[in-house]
């Protein structure tokens, strides 16, 4: 039996117990006295006092975690957790079975109190659902667009980079300088020295949208909670199903998080020092003249030249700063 008013859980002081249950301080629990226990409680501190009768005197031990049971004659006691667990019913199959339907009922309480709590937020959930699935749809078209505008081989080779960790731009430029083989005689010595470009910011998952299983993994979470019935108490198989839906949650933040971190990144990508980076992924002429277009179109900016005389520049002006003979990518 379980009694009507708050859960365990709401009991937070001994005042609180006393007043909702009346509790008679000086009264003692015995096995003769005992009819059933009442509702379990958890308080801040050990304040209660448990009233058991052992070895012929009352325990008194102070405690957090004990019973409300009420006596024969209607007085409600308190008896601590050890005594109920480990002294009180430890012969007893009738105590041990009462106290044990009682939590039972109480951990069922709590269950069906956290679903109803849970689906009573059923709208304002809904709406941040919605919220989430626009922002991924935001995503995902942001990450279209510049994916659409590069070339496929950049693309690829951003997704490559981003697997292997590898984010530091390198290229090399030659010096070649006369030098005097073991004979003496005079013969060209080419050298490379690396150039270092930096960091190519902003790559992430954003790369693969095909491969995310977000925009499904939110619309699942979302179709489970329309399913979810809207009464007051829930059957079985339906708490089940709340608690489910309840447990996702947690998945939804992770994914907040992650798409947040994905639209910073894009913006991050997008900065137009990093963009201009990607034209240093390969040493193809005319892909990096398509990358250059695609940089334009990106930012939104008109071409002022062709694009293959943007990359044609850069690297004559790259020559220029180091006296270089030659110029590549570095392996």
């Amino acid at each position: 039996m379980i009694s009507d008013g708050p859960n365990a859980a709401e009991i937070k002081t001994i005042t609180q117990l006393q007043e909702l249950f009346d509790i008679d301080p000086e009264g003692a629990l015995s096995k003769a006295n005992f009819s059933h226990p009442l509702k379990s409680y958890r308080l801040i501190k050990a304040d209660a006092k448990c009233q058991y009768v052992r070895d012929a005197k009352v325990c008194g031990q102070y405690h957090q975690h004990g019973y409300i049971v009420q006596t024969k004659n209607g007085i409600k006691l308190l008896i601590g957790h050890c005594c109920a667990e480990k002294h009180f019913g430890i012969n007893d199959d009738e105590v041990k079975s009462a106290f044990s339907h009682l939590r039972k009922t109480e951990y069922l309480q709590r269950r069906q109190d956290k679903a109803r709590q849970f689906l009573s937020n059923r709208e304002r959930l809904i709406a941040q659902i919605d919220e989430l699935l626009q922002a991924i749809d935001n995503l995902y078209n942001e990450a279209a667009r510049i994916l659409e505008l590069l070339p496929q081989k950049t693309v690829n080779s951003l997704i490559d980079r981003l697997k292997r960790n590898d984010v530091r731009i390198t290229w090399e430029y030659s010096i070649v300088q006369k030098e005097k083989n073991e004979i003496g005689r005079t013969e060209p010595v080419t050298s490379w020295y690396p150039v270092d470009f930096g960091l190519l910011r902003g790559l992430g998952n954003w790369l693969r949208p095909r491969s995310s299983s977000l925009l499904s993994d939110v619309n699942a979470i979302r179709n489970q909670l329309d399913t979810l019935p809207k009464v007051a108490h829930l059957t079985d198989s339906e708490l089940k199903a709340a608690e489910a839906v309840i447990k996702q949650l947690e998945r939804l933040k992770s994914i907040k998080i992650e798409v947040a971190k994905q639209r910073s990144l894009i913006r991050e990508f997008c900065a137009k020092d990093n963009l201009w980076l990607l034209i240093l992924l390969t040493s193809n002429h005319v892909l990096r003249a398509e990358t250059a277009s695609a940089i334009h179109a990106i930012l939104g900016e008109p071409l002022e030249s062709t694009a293959a005389r943007i990359v044609t520049d850069f690297d004559k002006s790259l020559r220029e700063k180091y006296r270089a003979s030659g110029l590549r990518i570095a392996s």
